[in-house]
C-alpha cells in the first residue's frame, strides 16, 4: 500500500467522518472512505455487502480509525486485513432484528387497528420481503470482480439501501401506536408511499440519468429541500448519493464502476473538476439530512 495523496485526502475525508456525531456518520459513506483509503480491502468488500447495522457500524468505525493511523505504524499485526466471523455471518446471511421479523410476519394486520396503521404495517411487511429477496439476490452474485458482477452487485446494494431507510421510516410509526396509541396522518402516508416505488424488481428497470440531471445534482443551490416531501427528498438523497459514488469510483478505478485493481486517476484538470463535483455532492447530502432531520 502506498501512503500517496491519494491516501491522505481520503483520511482526510475518514477523520471529517469520524468527528460527525455517530447517528450522522452514513454507512455507506464510511464504507466508501475505507475503499478509498485502500485498507483492509477484504473487510472493506464485505462490509459493501451489506446496508449496515449497530455491529457493522462498529466495526467499520473501528477500521476507519485503524485506517487513519495505519501509516505510523504499518507493520503492526492490529492492521492485518481479517474479516471477523460477525461480519462473514451478518453478510453471508442477513439476519432481521427481533422487531423487523415481528413487524415483518404481520402480512395481514389485525382488522381492529385503525385504518392507517393497518397501512404501515402492510407497507413494512411488504418493504422487508422485497429486501430479502434483494439480499437473496446480492448472494447469488457472489463476489466476483468482473463488470457484470460489479454492476450488479452495486445496484442490488443501493436498492436494499432505500428499502432499509424506508423501514427505519416506517418502523417508529408503528410503534408510536402501539406504545402511545398515535396514529400516523394521511399526509403522513402520502408523504411516505407504498415500498413498490422505492425499489424496481430488476436492476435494468432503475431510471437512468440525462445530463440535465447530472447537472442539476452538481449544483449545491438548485433544489428548494424544505418544499419537498419526506419521499422526495429519500428518493433525491438516493439519487445523489448514486451520482456520489459514481464520481470516487472514476477517481479510484477511472471507471463508474469498481474494477478488479485500482487504476487511481492521475492529477490532471479532469481529476480537480471531479474532486470539487464530489465536494459539492457532499454538501448536498448533507442538506437533504438536515431537511429530512428537520421534518422528523
Amino acid at each position: 500500500m502506498n501512503f500517496d495523496d491519494q491516501y491522505f485526502q481520503a483520511r482526510e475525508e475518514a477523520i471529517a467522518w469520524l468527528n460527525r456525531r455517530p447517528e450522522r456518520r452514513d454507512y455507506a459513506v464510511g464504507v466508501a472512505i475505507l475503499g478509498r483509503m485502500r485498507f483492509k480491502p477484504l473487510l472493506q468488500r464485505r462490509l459493501a455487502m451489506s446496508a449496515g447495522n449497530d455491529v457493522l457500524q462498529r466495526i467499520l468505525v473501528q477500521a476507519v480509525t485503524d485506517g487513519c493511523n495505519f501509516y505510523r505504524n504499518p507493520s503492526s499485526p492490529k492492521y492485518a486485513d481479517e474479516v471477523p466471523a460477525e461480519v462473514v455471518n451478518l453478510t453471508d446471511a442477513p439476519k432481521p432484528t427481533v422487531a423487523e421479523q415481528t413487524a415483518a410476519a404481520t402480512t395481514q394486520p389485525d382488522e381492529k387497528l385503525p385504518g392507517n396503521v393497518r397501512t404501515i404495517v402492510r407497507w413494512f411487511a411488504r418493504a422487508y420481503k422485497l429486501r430479502e429477496i434483494l439480499h437473496r439476490e446480492m448472494r447469488r452474485v457472489g463476489e466476483g470482480n468482473d463488470t457484470q458482477s460489479v454492476e450488479l452487485r452495486r445496484s442490488l446494494s443501493e436498492r436494499i439501501n432505500v428499502l432499509s431507510e424506508y423501514m427505519d421510516r416506517l418502523y417508529p410509526l408503528r410503534e408510536s401506536y402501539f406504545q402511545g396509541g398515535d396514529v400516523p396522518s394521511d399526509q403522513t402516508l402520502e408523504q411516505i408511499g407504498p415500498p413498490e416505488r422505492l425499489a424496481p424488481s430488476a436492476p435494468s428497470s432503475a431510471p437512468q440519468s440525462s445530463p440535465s440531471t447530472v447537472a442539476a445534482s452538481l449544483r449545491i443551490k438548485d433544489e428548494d429541500y424544505d418544499a419537498m416531501t419526506v419521499g422526495e427528498l429519500r428518493r433525491r438523497k438516493h439519487s445523489v448519493r448514486t451520482l456520489a459514488t459514481k464520481k470516487r469510483n472514476l477517481l479510484l478505478y477511472q471507471s463508474e464502476n469498481k474494477a478488479a485493481k485500482e487504476n487511481p486517476m492521475p492529477s490532471c484538470p479532469r481529476r480537480t473538476k471531479i474532486e470539487t463535483q464530489l465536494r459539492s455532492l457532499d454538501e448536498k447530502l448533507y442538506a437533504i439530512d438536515k431537511a429530512l432531520a428537520r421534518k422528523g
